[in-house]
């Protein structure tokens, strides 16, 4: 089957669109009923300048989707999968909302020709107690890793999240009448419903039990079901914290099951499940949103106005102590060491020690890059009084293209005393992959007798442009007792600065425990090793090794934010089709509260420069130091705030309008000539480390750009939900304000919810509005009271009050609107006192205000002429 025509429609994409109203409005319907805070629906955004932008887009990528489509999985490399979904489905739910059949269309014709490439394998089905064929996108491209200890497997989440995407679709086709659907449309959901169905989620959830399929840790038996119910009960193990991690996959199959059971319900017909097993699926999805719920946790954030809100976040600290999050606390500007540093010593019980012994000890990991050599003092500890006897070095576990050296290559225990050293040096070869390995150092006495250490070593393509940070250790006994010895270890600084040392204890004689304090420093700097012995703790002599490392985790720490776009469309979809599955969560209040997380907690509140912490919880650490197999990767403070452009958080405008404000504030950033501002998201937007080095800055165009084709139909969705900006502004200033001709006078408008402009209408001459700030100043010439019109605005809306604005004369000093003898008097009475008006100035035998005419004509220059 071609994956993509010219064109899947034959009218154009403006009769589509128009045609499309109707399936919008139907669309729409269901957002009304379950959506807080939603106006009027604006579908003529459906053709605004970010629409067309993303169409131009549309068109010139679609075709090089298919063709990555079809050689990716020609080749049997099924991840082009999941960067399809990424890439597409905010433009499945933006085209469902603006009823663009011609988008929907073009995605039903390339999710067709993903089918092809299906293989069929065998599994045993314990539901039935027999074999049965299913049809996978297997891992077959040498790319691929070997999965669950077979090669040539299914990679469940690259097929779950992609299935997640098709049975969307599939709802979508559902939700129209015949008539609208395109030619691609009902062929691609009649394809999909097994391989849905069967193939994968009744499958997945209770046909098969795979050893470790869905467990991080592995090591359990389970189907999708099982595993989740083991997950909600707490069965799994609590160490390390992520053995009971909700992990992508599970909220993909969820969240893929509601869209299946959505589109049965739209449309029985087209598509079939049969009662028992939609039953089936209704408990399943019981049984995941419960799960979900329980990993949700609330917390207390304050708005843009500092209002008090509640924010919520799942799967909070179910992550702490994996590697990719090992420097999750860290926050420092430069690359981690990521590092390792061991010291050893002897240690000896007040028991003397009786059959001789030797331990071989590495001072910590290595760092080499690709075609070079490097090399690391291997440390022999002689235990017991052993026997004089040659011990040898040798290196085995060594990555390929690589050599190891030892000077000297062995070492007589005779001259060796209580400690000696030998050098290893490792040649690394142009061709040796990068990536971790652990090399096996051993020596071995002339008896056979073996003892060894596993080295870390680390092979990058380059070393950093500048030394890492880096310590050296050490340590020195300062008392003992027969049940305890206390040690001083000194973590000296080598490289760097910035970072701190992690203490722990590496190698420990049995009957032995350890403490530290503290438990971290930043070198130079040293800590109080105290061991306590007991009574089964070996006689003699023992080695002891402590180590330090970098790492720096952080408590409670959530989703990176990359892969929290999860969230949007998983949770996104329970949401919106809780009258189908009957589930009450999650309800308004989560999904407003992530919503607010992602406002109040993870964004740094600068429109003009917005950036993102990097975790959900509100930590911006380093995220996947060295990840997998690539030395010198990572994700540095802030880099990945383009996640929150691409993944699709304007769809959720609908629960806090600020989303789409921000939404539009990243178009402004990406679309500014201003070159301070280009040059801040090209600092920090789509940047990592690669090599240790920052990698090159995003591209952004209308034409190509795999931003915009993700960020846009997020953008678009917001401006139809109403919500580009915040919540319309509330003027409060007060409405009543006066002035005097002559004399300068100001005032601000003020108003919630971050207006954009200000305008007054109906000022009197002198008085003008600045549209920015919202200030009103002049000098007034005209007296009278005029009702000015003053409005503030965003995108969110406008709001229009009448200020009072009162004018008056110099001399109409009681403000009454005229000017007569009463204001001559109070100003008599104001410049001279009280008594002012008690002598007869002019003699003529009355004391009244010509008396003080002039002395009113001096003070205020002669404007006050009252008469003869």
């Amino acid at each position: 089957m071609a994956l993509i025509g010219a064109a899947s429609d034959n009218v154009t994409d403006v009769g589509k669109r128009i045609d499309g109203m109707k399936f919008a409005l139907m669309t729409a319907v269901f957002f009304f009923m379950s959506s807080p805070r939603l106006s009027a629906l604006d579908w003529s955004v459906c053709y605004s300048t970010q629409a067309q932008v993303l169409d131009a887009i549309w068109a010139n990528r679609k075709l090089s989707l298919a063709r990555n489509l079809q050689v990716s999985l020609s080749i049997g490399n099924p991840y082009i999968l999941y960067e399809f979904e990424n890439l597409t489905a905010n433009l499945l739910r933006s085209a469902q909302l603006c009823g663009d059949y011609g988008k929907i269309g073009d995605l039903a014709q390339l999710l067709s020709g993903a089918t092809d490439y299906l293989q069929v394998t065998s599994k045993f089905n314990h539901a039935t107690g027999s074999t049965a064929t299913y049809r996978e996108w297997h891992c077959d491209s040498p790319l691929c890793p070997n999965f669950a200890g077979a090669p040539h497997a299914e990679v469940p989440l690259v097929s779950s999240q992609f299935l997640y995407l098709a049975a969307a679709a599939v709802h979508a086709v559902a939700g129209l009448a015949p008539r609208q659907r395109t030619a691609a449309m009902q062929p691609m959901a009649q394809a999909y419903v097994p391989v849905l169905l069967q193939d994968h989620y009744n499958k997945w959830i209770y046909e098969t039990r795979q050893f470790g399929y869905w467990s991080v840790c592995g090591g359990h038996i389970y189907d999708h079901y099982d595993y989740l119910a083991a997950l909600l009960s707490g069965a799994l193990p609590s160490k390390p914290s992520y053995c009971r991690a909700v992990t992508d996959t599970d909220l993909w199959i969820i969240s893929g099951v509601v869209e299946l059971l959505a589109a049965n319900q739209a449309d029985p017909a087209l598509v079939p499940i049969p009662a028992d097993q939609r039953r089936r699926l209704l408990a399943y999805v019981n049984l995941g949103t419960r799960l979900i719920q329980s990993r949700m946790t609330r917390t207390a954030l304050k708005d843009f106005q500092g209002n008090a809100v509640q924010g919520a976040d799942f799967f909070a600290g179910q992550w702490f102590d994996h590697p990719d999050f090992s420097y999750a606390g860290y926050t420092g500007a430069a690359f981690p060491g990521a590092i390792t540093r061991k010291t050893s010593f002897i240690f000896t019980t007040s028991t003397p020690g009786y059959s001789g012994n030797f331990q071989v000890i590495d001072r910590g990991s290595l760092l080499a890059s690709q075609d070079s050599s490097v090399s690391a003092p291997i440390d022999l500890l002689i235990l017991n009084n052993l026997s004089s006897t040659t011990v040898t070095f040798s290196a085995s576990s060594l990555p390929p293209g690589t050599t190891a050296a030892f000077n000297p290559l062995a070492w007589n225990t005779a001259s060796c005393g209580k400690a000696c050293s030998t050098v290893l040096t490792l040649s690394i070869g142009s061709s040796t992959p990068t990536g971790h390995r652990h090399v096996t150092v051993m020596g071995t006495a002339a008896n056979g007798v073996q003892r060894a250490t596993s080295l870390h070593l680390l092979v990058a393509k380059r070393l950093p442009p500048a030394p890492l940070f880096d310590f050296s250790l050490s340590a020195a006994k300062s008392r003992q007792t027969k049940v305890s010895a206390a040690y001083t270890v000194t973590a000296a600084l080598t490289a760097g600065a910035g970072e701190s040392a992690r203490f722990f204890p590496a190698l420990l004689p049995p009957g032995v425990d350890a403490s530290l304090s503290p438990g971290r420093c930043a070198p130079p700097c040293s800590a109080d090793l105290t061991l306590t012995v007991s009574s089964i703790a070996p006689a003699g002599e023992s080695a002891v090794v402590v180590a330090a490392d970098d790492t720096l985790p952080a408590d409670g720490i959530g989703w990176d934010i990359s892969h929290a776009r999860r969230f949007v469309h998983a949770l996104g979809t329970l949401y919106d089709n809780r009258a189908v599955t009957w589930e009450t969560f999650p309800d308004d209040a989560a999904m407003t509260g992530v919503a607010n997380q992602v406002l109040y907690k993870i964004f740094n509140g600068d429109f003009k420069y917005p950036l993102f912490s990097n975790f959900m919880d509100g930590s911006n650490g380093w995220y996947r130091v060295n990840y997998s197999q690539r030395i010198g990767f990572a994700h540095a403070p802030y880099d990945l705030s383009n996640s929150i452009a691409t993944g699709g958080w304007g769809l959720w405008s609908r629960f806090n309008p600020d989303l789409g404000r921000l939404m539009h504030s990243q178009w402004d950033m990406f679309e500014s000539t201003n070159p301070a501002v280009t040059a801040f998201w090209k600092q920090h937007y789509g940047l990592h480390y690669m090599n240790f080095q920052r990698t090159d800055p995003l591209v952004i165009d209308h034409t190509q750009s795999p931003t915009y084709l993700e960020m846009l139909p997020a953008l678009v969705a917001a401006d139809v939900y109403g919500a580009t900006g915040s919540l319309a502004p509330v003027i409060t200033s007060v409405l009543t304000s006066t002035g005097t001709i002559g004399t300068a006078l100001s005032y601000q408008i003020t108003a919630t919810n971050s207006p954009t402009s200000f305008n007054a209408a109906g000022l009197p001459a002198g008085l003008s509005v600045d549209t920015v700030t919202g200030l009103i100043s002049g000098t007034p010439t005209i007296s009278g009271i005029s009702n000015v019109t003053i409005s503030a605005a965003n995108a969110g809306g406008t709001d229009a009050k009448t200020l009072t604005l009162s004018v008056y004369s110099a001399c109409d000093v009681n403000r009454d609107g005229a000017t007569n003898a009463v204001d001559v008097q109070l100003l008599v009475n104001e410049t001279l006192g009280a008594a002012a008006c008690t002598s007869d100035l002019n003699r003529d035998g009355l004391c009244n205000v010509i008396d003080v005419q002039r002395d009113v004509n001096a003070g205020l220059g002669g404007p006050c002429i009252l008469g003869p």
